[in-house]
């Protein structure tokens, strides 16, 4: 499928300030479920300077250094992302009847390991992962389906734009939440059984319409022989052709922009425009 990407966002100031060096990580990436085809990043102020760098979870971070006060900081992407769906299990396939307790081989890299951690010690976010792998029969790849569609259909699902993730333990107790809250109640139940598990920010296609509106979060695990497959509880299933990929990680080390500014009794406004949809071509 071909994805196009137009995504604005812009912040405004009640007066100019000086900012600090701004994080941008807004380009798909290039993996062996998606293939990034085209891609621009404009900046205003056009004096601005933008150095790209790639982190340890191989995503793409666009530095942005600014050196005059502004009233506004604007950011333009734009992409053409070619997405496949991940490969069906070969019959027989081992990987398909992993089961609890779960056993990563010693040649996984120790960056893999380190995303088991840290680990929830919070009695209802466990008590929730057992009941889920209690009727998966405690088997790997049914577990991780039934995870996501346990939380999709329990929880109502609220846009929000700002603050980080809340805590698992208190989306699981408010039964409501945006992706973000969701995917880190996903990890979370994950790791509580020992998976390696990330965060990941992107873009998704909405059905019937196929058309995206906003960013999107959903969770990746990494299993043994099979390497990091996506699941969506916000959605309920696992991640197909419908996601674009841009940055993994922990929900800060994936955010799409992060940075500060200077300024006393200064106000902010976002203005965050979105659109993903379906194309033949550029």
């Amino acid at each position: 499928m071909l994805v196009s990407i137009d995504h604005l966002t812009r912040y405004a100031y009640s007066m100019p300030v000086r900012l600090d060096e701004q994080v941008v990580r807004l380009k798909p990436r290039t993996d062996a479920l998606q293939t990034l085809q085209q891609y621009d990043l404009r900046v205003q102020p056009a004096t601005a300077k933008v150095t790209e760098a790639v982190d340890m979870d191989g995503n793409t971070v666009a530095k942005v250094g600014v050196e005059e006060p502004v009233a506004t900081f604007e950011l333009v992407t734009r992409a053409l992302v070619a997405t496949r769906p991940p490969p069906a299990l070969p019959l027989g396939d081992p990987a398909a009847s992993l089961r609890f307790p779960i056993h990563y081989p010693s040649d996984v890299p120790a960056a893999v390991l380190g995303y088991r951690g840290p680990v929830t010690t919070d009695a209802s976010v466990n008590r929730f992962a057992a009941e889920v792998a209690d009727g998966a029969r405690w088997e790997v790849l049914p577990f991780l389906g039934l995870l996501a569609a346990r939380i999709q259909k329990a929880h109502l699902y609220q846009i929000r734009y700002e603050g980080p993730p809340r805590p698992a333990a208190t989306t699981l107790e408010r039964k409501e939440g945006a992706c973000r809250d969701f995917a880190v109640l996903y990890m979370d139940a994950c790791r509580s059984f020992g998976l390696a598990v990330r965060f990941v920010s992107g873009y998704r296609l909405k059905e019937p319409e196929g058309v995206g509106r906003e960013m999107h979060a959903w969770a990746e695990v990494y299993l043994p022989g099979l390497g990091w497959r996506g699941y969506d509880p916000t959605i309920g299933k696992p991640v197909i052709d419908q996601h674009v990929a841009v940055a993994v990680g922990t929900p800060m080390s994936s955010a799409p922009v992060t940075g500060s500014f200077w300024g006393s009794n200064v106000t902010s406004t976002l203005l965050a425009t979105v659109e993903v949809r379906r194309t033949n071509g550029p």
